[in-house]
């Protein structure tokens, strides 16, 4: 088995139980003390993973802080466009629906196709155009809704509490939810501003549909925007494991977790 595969079904075990052991990885592997200590060190140098006296476990709540915006559009774009396409699969034709503002809605937008008389809510500029773009090329039809406020210099995406307003005013089918991490505790975002946002948009819809790339989840951030219990469904890569808590309380919240296609 090479390196990279053994550090991958270590990962996959340390999600599933929350903690392993040296002896365990040894006999479970059979390779020596000093190579299951070098797996340990390169799984926690890029996961939610911490070293301990004898093995590893998994770091409870970690703190995920987000990427300037420009980076967050070229970061995990694979995975992204994977979720977008999945989620875009739940627009139908005469749906109202709203997208939350960020990289993942930009996503989703893109991948909107074939689809009749929507009604499209945002407040993220980006999003705005691309929906636009395609309604010009007849990729789909309806029309699109933006919502006013203050624009944020770098996002392009309307926040402050007059945007909040205005999107109390809109009933619509769903909602897409994005989110910087993902825990049993619900849905939490780094910046507030965007947090009441999303938070706001959470209330607009009987259907809530959150997404994320793997990596976001069993993780915390700054901002709680929701319960597991006000989601209807979670759109995620499947990339990396899930650990067996935040899948129990998934299930027990009623939230349907699908994985986008690897090809898709």
């Amino acid at each position: 088995m090479l390196a990279e595969e053994r550090r991958q079904k270590i990962l996959e075990l340390i999600y599933r139980d929350r903690q392993v052991s040296n002896t365990e990885l040894c006999r479970l592997f059979d390779v020596s003390d000093e190579t299951i200590r070098r797996d340990l060190a390169e799984v926690a140098a890029s996961h939610p993973v911490k070293k301990v006296h004898g093995g590893a476990v998994l770091v409870a709540g970690q703190r995920f802080r987000e990427q300037p915006y420009e980076r967050r559009r070229t970061q995990n774009a694979d995975q992204k466009r994977r979720i977008g396409i999945a989620a875009a699969k739940h627009i139908e034709n005469n749906d109202m629906i709203a997208l939350d503002t960020g990289t993942g809605a930009e996503a989703i937008a893109e991948a909107i196709s074939g689809v009749t008389n929507v009604r499209i809510v945002t407040a993220a500029l980006p999003v705005a155009e691309i929906l636009l773009r395609k309604l010009s090329c007849g990729d789909f039809t309806g029309k699109v809704y933006f919502i006013g406020g203050e624009l944020h210099p770098k996002s392009a995406n309307v926040t402050g509490g007059p945007a909040v307003e205005a999107l109390r005013k809109y009933r619509v089918d769903k909602v897409f939810v994005g989110a910087t991490a993902i825990s049993e505790s619900g849905i939490s975002v780094w910046e507030e501003e965007d947090g009441v946002f999303s938070s706001a948009l959470t209330e607009c819809a009987p259907q809530v549909i959150a997404y994320a790339e793997s990596e976001k989840l069993d993780k915390e951030s700054f901002y709680r925007v929701c319960s597991l219990d006000a989601l209807s469904r979670l759109i995620t890569d499947g990339d990396t494991p899930m650990s067996k808590h935040l899948r129990a309380a998934l299930n027990n919240a009623g939230v349907r977790v699908e994985f986008a296609a690897k090809h898709g």
